[in-house]
């Protein structure tokens, strides 16, 4: 991170495949192919996240998209995870893996979803989903530091 706590499209991407290099092989997605991007501005329905994936199981593709006017500090970010100083690449860069590694078993908790509890709104199952995420990206994160 710079010293503002800023970052340029090349810091942030240079950080970024730095991480890629250790989480690719430690979450066991070798076999992905998973690019990332850098991106000025999020589409619509990523305006409140710092980074975006959409995996493709078939192609067994991710592109991990980080919204640069997050990282750069013109936007703040209103989930859980605060705006860049309280956020990390690398815990973003972790959360983004582990929704590519989770990918194949998102099919089957769908389904468990709608058949243990039928009328749980999707907004509260994404939310759950995401918590879950966001501790299990912070909790790896914290490991390896300790390492």
């Amino acid at each position: 991170m710079s010293d503002a706590g800023r970052y340029t499209r090349e810091q942030l991407e240079a950080e970024a495949r730095s991480h890629l290099a250790y989480w690719q092989p430690a979450l066991l997605l070798l076999e992905w192919d998973i690019r990332l991007e850098v991106v000025d501005k999020p589409a619509e329905e990523s305006k409140f996240a710092a980074a975006s994936t959409q995996p493709d199981r078939e192609l067994r593709l991710a592109v991990i998209r980080f919204w640069l006017d997050f990282w750069s500090g013109q936007r703040e970010s209103t989930s859980d995870w605060g705006g860049p100083r309280y956020q990390s690449v690398e815990a973003t860069l972790v959360h983004e893996l582990l929704h590519v590694r989770l990918a194949e078993e998102d099919a089957y908790m769908e389904w468990a979803r709608k058949r243990v509890f039928g009328t749980v709104q999707g907004d509260e199952w994404e939310e759950a989903r995401e918590t879950a995420i966001n501790l299990l990206a912070r909790s790896l994160v914290a490991l390896r530091k300790r390492a």
